[in-house]
């Protein structure tokens, strides 16, 4: 099986768990993110991020939107190693009415 080229199947697992509206005084939202997904074949490719976005109300119907996250994935098919990258990201929301 890990000599193959194809793989037979794969996996994802994923979870999200989220705080909402004013558990936190002046957050709006929290969710935190975990998503692996995996093949049955011992070299083929693996993606795990995990991570978590925050929402901060702020004046005039604006809102603040923070993202972080970190990426595993193999970007080497001939071996088991995994690299890493880390996403950030920084958003300001407008809310029409």
């Amino acid at each position: 099986l890990e000599e193959s080229t194809e793989s037979n199947a794969f996996y994802s697992i994923a979870c999200n768990l989220g705080i909402k509206d004013n558990f936190i005084r002046g957050v709006s939202f929290i969710n935190f993110y975990y998503s692996n997904i995996f093949f049955t074949k011992f070299n083929d490719k693996e993606r795990l991020t995990f991570g978590m976005n925050l929402g901060v109300e702020l004046p005039l119907r604006l809102s603040l939107i923070l993202d972080m996250g970190q990426l595993y994935y193999n970007s080497n098919l001939s071996n088991n190693n995994l690299d890493q990258m880390l996403n950030t990201s920084v958003s300001i929301n407008y809310r029409f009415r």
